[in-house]
This record gives structure tokens, sequence and C-alpha cells, in this order.
């Protein structure tokens, strides 16, 4: 089992990261990977105030006024995005996990996973080598 959490929204090349865990993973091992969710309920909201998403990338790497700017991240993306990105890289996602962080996160995301704060895929090889056309 590898367990990236926290890792790829930090990563340039995630298309290399992603075939290195692949490259590395025992056989019937699993791949398990977290990372924000840019389409949080949260994150719905502050657009719709006119504010910074949390662990947006911003404009800048050494400066940031809003402090839901996270300096250090490249890579953002959703739900659908994600699993396109892993399917893509020939990995199964056999499950999706919200995670949330707040009473009210919690709340919003309870019958939608892609309103969620976080997403955690658990990830497996596909042996079937298809290629998808999205």
């Amino acid at each position: 089992m590898i367990i990236a959490s926290e890792i790829i929204e930090h990563v340039f090349d995630t298309d290399f990261f992603i075939e290195e865990l692949k490259r590395v993973l025992k056989p019937n091992g699993r791949i398990i990977i977290t990372t924000p969710n840019m389409h949080s309920a949260t994150n719905r909201m502050l657009l719709l105030m006119g504010k910074f998403p949390w662990t947006y990338p911003g404009v800048s790497t050494k400066y940031n006024k809003d402090p839901r700017i996270d300096l250090k991240h490249v890579r953002l993306g959703n739900l659908s995005e994600w699993k396109y990105f892993f399917e893509i890289h020939s990995l199964i996602v056999e499950k999706v996990i919200g995670i949330n962080y707040s009473l009210l996160g919690k709340l919003i995301s309870l019958s939608r996973t892609s309103l969620s704060h976080n997403l955690a895929f658990v990830l497996k090889i596909s042996h079937n080598n298809i290629t998808y056309n999205y």
C-alpha cells in the first residue's frame, strides 16, 4: 500500500508522479491519495462572496495577502477531474471518501462527496489497458 496524503497538489509533473507510484506498487496493492477539493461547498460559497477559495495557489510563489492562498500548491482539481486523471493512467478508482473539517462542510456534503473539503481516493492498477477517450 502506498499513501500519498496531501502531496499531489504540490507536484508539478503529476503524470510522472502517478506513474512512479504505479511502478513501485506491489502486485494487487492499493494507492491512497488525498487532496483538496477545489469544488467543495465551502469554496463555492467563498467564490460567491468574492473571496479566494481555500488552497488556491495564488499569483506568487512568495507573497499572499489572503490567508486562504497556499503558496506551495501547483495542482488543484475536483472529483471528476481527478477521477479522469486516474483512469487515463490505468488506475481503477475503487472508492472515494469525502473528508470534511467543519460542521457546515460535513452537513452540506452528507449527500454528495463532490462537495467535501478534501477527497481521498483508493486506487488499484487496471490490467485491462483500457484507453479512455473523454
